[in-house]
């Protein structure tokens, strides 16, 4: 197996395509736009960059098919409750189902980290906020939601057989665009709208001193 870490544009795009390669034959996969994935490394995009850096690798196997990938990222100010020493992140990990290929993954990024000064390491997770790319899917394996990890069921036993461990339970949850909610909302929605004194309009970036002053006014 050949480790390749990725350094051009032509890496980048087999980056990608290693997703896609795993997932393929999944009906529930769907593919992220790869505007949304490059954008996590790109130092003009990712304000992340500001306090931490990242590092991406590729993996083929003997005949030079592509079999695997993984990020590492460092960030100064990522942090989980309890944390007692520097912990560095792994993320976009993708792999057949070979143990002997995930190990070669997470060594590596394990040895980056490590020289890094990182004393644990937390994965998957994003190299940057929560609400993208975070977490292994582990029940549950319907479409994605957008931005959101989707992974073959085979990961946990990859990543649990490597060392890794549950830190918390993270819960997704989407609605059909034309199902209808719950009464209370329309109940709620209706009282609002009967109430003359009560309206809604879209924030303007140029009166943001008047909204503070209206919610303090409200509100406090």
């Amino acid at each position: 197996m050949q480790l390749i870490e990725v350094t051009d544009a032509a890496l980048a795009k087999d980056f990608l395509q290693v997703n896609i390669l795993v997932n393929k034959n999944d009906p529930n996969y769907i593919r992220p736009l790869d505007k949304d994935v490059n954008e996590v490394f790109d130092p003009k995009k990712n304000k992340t960059f500001r306090q931490g850096e990242v590092i991406r690798w590729i993996l083929r196997d003997d005949s030079g098919q592509l079999i695997g990938r993984i990020a590492a990222f460092t960030n100064k100010k990522y942090r989980n409750k309890g944390d007692e020493v520097p912990v560095g992140g792994v993320g976009f990990f993708d792999c057949i189902n070979s143990q002997p290929a995930a190990d070669l993954l997470f060594n590596r990024a394990k040895e980056w980290l490590a020289a890094k000064g990182m004393q644990a390491m937390d994965g998957p997770i994003n190299f940057g906020e929560r609400d993208r790319w975070w977490g292994l899917v582990v029940e549950g394996f319907h479409p994605p939601l957008y931005a959101m990890n989707y992974n073959q069921p085979y990961y946990q036993q990859l990543l649990e057989t490597y060392g890794f461990r549950g830190y918390f339970d993270q819960l997704c949850f989407a609605m059909k665009v034309g199902q209808r909610m719950q009464e209370k909302f329309y109940r709620r929605h209706a009282a609002c709208a009967a109430d003359p004194d009560l309206r809604a309009e879209h924030m303007r970036k140029s009166d943001l001193a008047k909204y503070a002053k209206d919610f303090a006014k409200k509100w406090c």
